[in-house]
């Protein structure tokens, strides 16, 4: 069903020198909007904000990965900590993005050695007491993926 009083609105397009396919978005209480986008070819992957400014938006990079995919999107805690996963690397690993200062910093929170995962993919879930929890598609005992939580 078509909506005939509905309006488009697009914020931001990727093009030259940005990443490629973002996926998802969450945002915080100042309307701010957080994503992720997967890295292709010669393009790395980041962590990106768009932020409200003059009727339009403003793109900024919190953080841009090696040549590689970006799997997840992102959660946030209640601190404002961006939380999301990443199988550029070995096993895959789950990252912690915090900004103080102004100054985004990257922190690895886990790094996936088979018997405890391989690939983060999916979405990453928060609980109200700050605990991580996500998928991967392989590794485990029997190789086909495990349901992890991360206490941070």
């Amino acid at each position: 069903m078509r909506c005939g009083s509905c309006n488009l609105t697009n914020l931001y397009q990727w093009g030259s020198g940005d990443g490629y396919q973002p996926v998802g978005l969450i945002s915080d209480s100042s309307g701010n909007l957080y994503g992720t986008d997967f890295g292709v070819d010669t393009i790395p992957g980041a962590v990106y904000e768009l932020s409200p400014s003059n009727g339009g938006w403003n793109y900024t990079e919190l953080h841009e990965f090696q040549i590689g995919d970006l799997a997840n999107g992102l959660v946030m805690d209640s601190a404002g900590n961006l939380y999301g996963g990443d199988f550029e690397y070995g096993y895959g690993y789950i990252f912690k993005l915090s900004k103080s200062g102004g100054v985004w910093t990257f922190t690895t929170v886990h790094n996936f050695s088979g018997p405890d995962g391989e690939f983060p993919q999916g979405p990453i879930v928060i609980d109200r007491n700050g605990n991580l929890y996500g998928t991967t598609i392989k590794g485990g005992a029997y190789g086909y993926g495990v349901v992890w939580k991360i206490t941070p």
